[in-house]
């Protein structure tokens, strides 16, 4: 492809100067075509038996050419394929201009059915990725037994909507209620035991004072305590 629309050059006589200058394209047509961005000049593909010298700042190809049916060039490489077709590579005598061992490749065979026609651009046949025809039929049945898989495997990546974050919140809520009132109750009981294990008791003193006897009689219950004496002489 042509590539650019800039052509650095060097004088002779300065060395450490480059001069670029914007190139512009004479067309087949006689119009003068220049690459800028978003530009295209595209034009059919040739082979140039002279050089084509720069005349100012235009190429004319309007020279000495055999035209290569059915490609075309442009200012970037890429447009000028897809904008082109393979009519080239059907034609024998096409082909003998753009290779020189023939024998290595053969032209192409125009009488197999297809659904392309021999001058289908490129970007056509991209578009249908290069495929006569797409089966979609499959079977699950077949296929497993086929292939034989050891473990089958997959993982889907989604994300939580806020509605089923907030039902699962209530969820979790609601089943933790429901759990502490089956358990609340048993572990009241449970510290109820254990407190009158280890703090109901009753117990009986006797006190021996010197002007008498003193009978300290102490009752502790689980609510409240009392304690009574009675004095003998």
């Amino acid at each position: 492809g042509l590539g650019t629309n800039a052509v650095a050059t060097i004088p002779s006589n300065v060395t450490n100067i480059a001069l670029i200058s914007t190139t512009v394209y004479e067309m087949m047509d006689g119009s003068l075509c220049y690459c800028l961005a978003g530009k295209t000049c595209s034009m059919p593909a040739a082979i140039y038996w002279d050089v084509v010298e720069q005349m100012g700042n235009v190429y004319s190809i309007n020279r000495n050419k055999t035209l290569v049916r059915g490609m075309q060039t442009d200012c970037f490489v890429s447009n000028g394929l897809f904008s082109s077709t393979l009519e080239c590579y059907y034609d024998s005598s096409c082909l003998e201009l753009l290779v020189s061992n023939t024998t290595a490749f053969t032209p192409l065979n125009a009488t197999i059915p297809s659904k392309f026609s021999i001058d289908s651009r490129v970007q056509d046949l991209m578009n249908e990725l290069m495929l006569e025809e797409i089966d979609s039929s499959y079977s699950l049945e077949m296929y497993y037994p086929h292939c034989a898989p050891l473990t089958c495997m997959y993982s889907y990546t989604h994300r939580v909507e806020l509605l089923t974050i907030i039902t699962s919140i209530i969820g979790l809520v609601g089943g933790l209620n429901t759990t502490l009132i089956l358990i609340i109750p048993l572990i009241a009981d449970i510290m109820l035991i254990i407190k009158r294990k280890l703090f109901v008791s009753s117990t009986n003193e006797l006190v021996q004072a010197a002007s008498g006897r003193i009978i300290s009689i102490s009752y502790t219950t689980i609510y409240e305590a009392s304690k009574k004496k009675v004095c003998h002489p």
